[in-house]
């Protein structure tokens, strides 16, 4: 059963009335609640403070938009607890709930009336060097406005040289993100595969690809006078040389989202699609 938590929310609201109203929603059902230690406000004196990369908990509550969702799980034990994201930035894509349905959220994971959807995570090395593993996804670019030259290769066979502004090796989970704004298709989120975008391709170098999720992309930067880099959701990232190779996999992690709703369409719809529909 699903008793401890642990509460993150973005920084600046750290003393907001939304805050107050997970933390009141979780106490009067007399579960056990922890503060992250960003996440303390003026008047949150006695409660216990967790580290995120050391949270033993069921359950965390991450109030914020898909920014902090990302940051959060970074954060967290790669063998991470539940992730419950409250909405409280723009898209939310990531998040299951808004704020005030934490009430009812509560009621049902108590309940266990929900679901976990296990989002696998992409590992990347360079070389031999260790990255973050990405929830939504990995970019190979450069400096702004400035095209990167790249060789790509799935499984050890050559696929094309490409020349453009950065290609994207994202997860289902991050098709709905970067990659489909950058002409890819979303994936299925039950579906066992990734997909290949490239960003803004000169002469049709490359096209999106979707892969089964047992593949393995290598990247080899191969351009001269700008440096490439690696950015892991759109959060951190790390310089290249000319002929390193990054290698991406699926990781053997995943990211347990709690869902309380199976209604993964009519998110797309609301969130990320222009309706037209005449009622």
């Amino acid at each position: 059963m699903v008793k401890r938590f642990l509460l993150k929310v973005r920084p600046d609201l750290a003393d907001s009335n939304l805050k107050k109203k997970v933390i009141n929603a979780i106490e009067k059902r007399g579960l056990k609640l922890y503060l992250e230690t960003e996440s303390i406000g003026k008047n949150d004196d006695g409660y216990e403070v967790l580290e995120l990369e050391k949270a033993d908990v069921d359950c965390t509550i991450i109030l914020g938009g898909d920014g902090t969702i990302l940051y959060t799980i970074r954060k967290l034990p790669v063998r991470c607890p539940l992730i419950l994201g409250v909405d409280a930035g723009t898209t939310g894509f990531l998040s299951e709930i808004a704020p005030d349905e934490i009430d009812q959220a509560l009621d049902q994971l108590l309940n266990n009336n929900y679901k976990i959807s296990k989002s696998f995570r992409l590992k990347t090395f360079i070389d031999e060097v260790t990255l973050p593993e990405a929830v939504n996804e990995v970019l190979v670019t450069t400096e702004p406005g400035k095209s990167v030259k790249l060789d790509i290769y799935i499984d050890n066979q050559f696929l094309n040289n490409v020349v453009a502004d950065g290609v994207i090796v994202a997860t289902p989970t991050g098709s709905t993100a970067y990659g489909l704004s950058a002409g890819g298709s979303i994936i299925d989120i039950d579906l066992e595969a990734y997909t290949i975008v490239p960003v803004a391709a000169f002469k049709a170098s490359l096209f999106p690809i979707v892969l089964s999720s047992d593949k393995i992309v290598s990247i080899k930067s191969t351009g001269t006078g700008r440096t490439p880099i690696v950015v892991i959701d759109g959060q951190v990232q790390y310089s290249l040389t000319r002929g390193d190779v990054i290698k991406i996999l699926r990781s053997e992690n995943y990211v347990p989202f709690i869902r309380l709703r199976d209604d993964f369409y009519a998110k797309i719809r609301k969130k990320l699609l222009i309706t037209n529909r005449i009622i």
